[in-house]
């Protein structure tokens, strides 16, 4: 599950869940979310399965399926609508979706700052550096290290949110794609403080159990 702030201040809770095995068995599925029209009760999918990716959506009444080129754009696609759980789990699990792998969830500084129970599980309280140089907090089974509880602060300053966005509009490819898909940067874009966390809760965590691969949405 991932608990957020709402853009109007509210909070909302999204779930999702996964099943990976290696080296490319994947699927991903979640409540589809957007500020205007809210989650839905039916769950997304995202399937990937030797190099063929296909992405049902559910979005209110409205449901399209469509294959992808890649498994990193039907990712790109989702990590909105599920308050950023997809880019989260999925580039967690596979190196190539990684901007760097070596760096768990992207974080560094790492400094074990106490311990608790997380769902009757002794965990190790960790804090690091994230993006931004935001303080962020993991939860850690002191058993296998598994994660149980991200706490993710995302909140930015009206400059960050420009020199980020200029990166992005002077990226030709990228901008050429959404283009291609329909979408145009604003010609104005309005920046400003934006403060955000949000708390991704993993449960129900097994290793090595194998598990029948789902037919591919249709």
């Amino acid at each position: 599950m991932v608990f957020f702030d709402a853009p109007h201040g509210e909070k909302d809770v999204l779930q999702f869940r996964t099943l990976f095995k290696r080296p490319n068995r994947l699927v991903f599925q979640w409540q589809d979310y957007g500020p205007n029209r809210g989650k839905t009760e039916e769950f997304s999918t995202l399937w990937s399965l030797a190099g063929e990716t296909w992405v049902r959506r559910v979005q209110g009444s409205r449901v399209k399926t469509e294959q992808l080129d890649s498994l990193g754009l039907a990712q790109a696609g989702a990590v909105g609508c599920s308050a950023g759980a997809a880019g989260i789990v999925i580039s967690a699990l596979l190196r190539e979706l990684s901007d760097n792998f070596n760096r768990l969830l992207g974080l560094e500084d790492f400094r074990i700052n106490g311990s608790e129970i997380m769902g009757h599980v002794p965990c190790h309280m960790i804090k690091a550096s994230g993006r931004r140089n935001r303080s962020n907090y993991l939860w850690i089974s002191t058993k296998d290290f598994s994660i149980h509880k991200f706490l993710c602060d995302m909140s930015s300053t009206a400059a960050e949110q420009e020199v980020e966005m200029k990166e992005i509009f002077a990226n030709k490819q990228l901008m050429a794609m959404m283009k291609d898909k329909g979408f145009e940067p604003p010609t104005s874009p309005h920046y400003r403080d934006r403060t955000m966390e949000a708390e991704y809760h993993f449960s129900e965590i097994a290793f090595d159990e194998d598990f029948e691969t789902q037919p591919r949405p249709l």
